[in-house]
């Protein structure tokens, strides 16, 4: 069970299912957030010393000695500080993608702010279509990092106020592969590779860089594929006026669909999403 989640909330779920199947309990209730809770007779509430506001309240018929029930409740506020230390462990991971994402928009004279803003439209997209937690997980570091291969672009190019040529566009089109170039030795980041590599696909096959359809394209990176078009279209450049959300979702809905731009659901999903999109991308008028 620690090995499959490094998060506080799935672990005290799984727990509760796990303990109530395994024990043949009639009843499992775990709190955290260290009020005090009232325990009702024939109930036992186990004592954690490692992590006294972890509340985890039983029922059923229990036949274990004190002993045993000591024991379990070394294991269970073992495993809660192996998951806390996972849990931090990770948080650093994700503050430290997120401070890179940073910097590599901080190279171009308007990007600032923007693989953040993507990252977090992917996500609100993403808990609408029901995605795991892994799932959003990947969108959130996907997100973030989708335009890491823009540093092997030159600055001229990416600052350029300007509508590009022809053969300048040439050059940009190949961030994505330069990108799954920059972050394939890195085993953690594995899982996000077909992100990177396949967010600027669409799917009539115009995309690049394999001019991939619809079916063919990772759910992942199609999510991440309209998340940074919201946020470009509503993002005011030297060569554009930005667009409304209610503007950009028109655009989108317009052009969804197997034989079109993007994927009809997730595109369904981002119009769903509008109130959360709104509140993310008045996050530009904060910097």
């Amino acid at each position: 069970l620690i090995t499959k989640v490094s998060n506080l909330r799935d672990f005290c779920k799984e727990l509760e299912e796990t303990l109530k199947t395994e024990l043949k309990l009639s009843y499992v209730k775990i709190l955290r957030d260290g009020k005090l809770v009232k325990v009702n007779a024939g109930q036992i509430a186990l004592k954690l010393k490692n992590n006294p506001e972890i509340k985890i309240i039983i029922e059923g018929n229990i036949f274990f000695s004190e002993e045993i029930l000591c024991i379990f409740e070394n294991l269970i506020d073992a495993a809660l500080l192996t998951v806390k230390e996972k849990s931090a462990k990770e948080s650093l991971f994700i503050n430290t993608i997120t401070a890179f994402a940073n910097a590599i928009d901080a190279t171009s004279n308007w990007m600032r702010g923007h693989s953040e803003r993507v990252s977090k439209i992917a996500v609100e997209i993403g808990e609408i279509l029901g995605l795991s937690d892994y799932e959003l997980k990947l969108l959130k570091i996907g997100g973030l990092l989708h335009d890491i291969g823009k540093l092997g672009i030159p600055q001229t190019i990416i600052n350029k106020p300007a509508k590009l040529t022809r053969e300048e566009y040439e050059i940009i089109k190949k961030h994505p592969e330069i990108g799954y170039g920059i972050l394939k030795p890195i085993e953690e980041l594995k899982d996000i590779l077909p992100i990177i590599l396949y967010h600027h696909e669409r799917c009539n096959g115009s995309g690049y860089p394999e001019g991939l359809k619809c079916n063919e394209i990772p759910e992942l990176a199609k999510i991440v594929a309209v998340a940074d078009v919201i946020e470009s279209m509503t993002t005011e450049r030297p060569y554009k006026k930005a667009l409304t959300l209610e503007e950009t979702l028109e655009y989108l809905k317009e052009n969804a669909g197997r034989d079109k731009l993007f994927d009809e659901e997730i595109v369904k999903a981002a119009c769903a999403a509008s109130y959360d999109l709104k509140r993310i991308i008045s996050e530009k008028s904060e910097i």
